[in-house]
């Protein structure tokens, strides 16, 4: 399941750069809460441990060097060829650890950071990433000859011919929390990625109603869920707060009473 979040403010007279953190990503949108603040990792030289999942991750991508990865260059490699490096670096006690591998593809989503783009990751943990596909060691369930991947460029997951040419960045450690898939008759009911639009300068205790997104992606209907607030489906003058499903192509809207205190954001949790 992915989490989508709505997150509506009442600021007052402050300005919204001012209750947050700078966004490390690339073009950055002071208006958008980070996911991935510098403050969510642990440095420890050429890796970095990620508080929300204890994952280490490798700094740079495979083929960078130095303090900054600006050393080298990050190389492509094929499905196949990323599993042959990861013995490689294993065998050659990489970084100081033999248990590195490839990343699930919900892994590398964990640290897109949405704040920016190009890319889309917080540079200040990862230096010198590049705005391209990286690789994972998710197959595409129903088409096994391809592989996952997350682009940097905008933080999306996207599927290739494994036979592809993709960056590579490992991870090792830490609680993975891909998910064993099996589909029947090709079934797929996780979303394509959408988000909200978030809401400023809100009045106190106000019911505040957020803009309309359509869910496709899914070929079959899914849960959904919420917390803190009620969600619409197409318009239908019902809003629910109890769990239901939603079909592709429907629409979604949710809503919830902003707080009654100034400066103070609120948060609506839509699950699909």
């Amino acid at each position: 399941m992915r989490l989508f979040y709505l997150i509506l403010s009442f600021l007052g007279l402050l300005s919204p750069s001012l209750l947050q953190g700078a966004c490390s990503a690339g073009n950055p949108n002071t208006n958008v809460l980070e996911d991935t603040p510098t403050s969510a990792f642990t440095l420890n030289g050429s890796t970095a441990t990620h508080h929300l999942t204890g994952l280490v991750w490798d700094r740079c991508s495979l083929g960078q060097t130095g303090a900054d990865c600006s050393g080298g260059s990050a190389n492509g490699y094929t499905w196949a060829e990323a599993l042959k490096e990861v013995k490689i670096r294993n065998d050659a006690n990489y970084l100081g650890a033999s248990n590195w591998r490839l990343p699930n593809h919900n892994e590398l989503l964990s640290i897109v950071e949405t704040c920016g783009y190009d890319p889309a990751i917080n540079q200040a943990i990862f230096p010198n990433t590049l705005s391209s596909d990286y690789r994972s060691a998710s197959s595409v369930v129903a088409s096994p000859a391809s592989a996952w991947n997350v682009g940097f460029y905008h933080g999306f997951a996207v599927a290739y011919d494994k036979s592809s040419s993709r960056i590579v960045r490992l991870v090792r450690g830490g609680q993975s929390f891909d998910s064993f898939q099996g589909y029947g008759n090709g079934v797929d009911t996780t979303p394509d990625p959408f988000s909200f639009t978030d809401q400023t300068n809100i009045d106190l205790s106000t019911l505040t109603i957020s803009n309309a997104i359509i869910i496709t992606g899914i070929d079959s209907p899914a849960p959904v869920s919420i917390t803190n607030g009620e969600y619409e489906i197409d318009n239908s003058g019902t809003w629910l707060s109890t769990a239901s499903t939603i079909s592709k192509n429907q629409t979604v809207k949710v809503r919830q009473t902003s707080s009654a205190n100034s400066a103070t954001t609120t948060n609506t949790v839509l699950t699909v």
